[in-house]
Parts: structure tokens; C-alpha cells; sequence
């Protein structure tokens, strides 16, 4: 996951697309579940952009 992002609609796009190269957070879920949230930062990370994702 980026931390750089700064707005809803950046957050959006690495959710359902993936940004940067990155694979898709919500492909990373429904492949692997939480295994591939392995650090407390990543862990951190993760739960603040789903508030946000929940909300959209």
C-alpha cells in the first residue's frame, strides 16, 4: 500500500485498481485475506483506508 495518498478518489483507485504498479487491495483480500498484511504498519495502514472505502 502507498502511504503517500492524499485523497479520496487516489485511495479509490488503489482499493479497486491498484496504483503504481501495485496490485488492487481489494484483489489482495479476496485472494490472501489479512496473510498479506504481515507488519503493524500495513496492518495501520489498511484499516484507515477501509474506514474511508466503507464510507464511499
Amino acid at each position: 500500500m502507498v502511504r503517500a495518498l492524499k485523497t479520496v478518489t487516489q485511495v479509490w483507485q488503489e482499493w479497486t485498481l491498484g496504483i503504481h504498479g501495485g496490485p488492487a487491495v481489494r484483489g489482495l483480500e479476496e485472494l490472501h485475506g489479512s496473510a498479506w498484511r504481515n507488519t503493524p504498519a500495513e496492518k495501520r495502514s489498511f484499516f484507515r483506508r477501509k474506514r474511508i472505502i466503507d464510507r464511499v
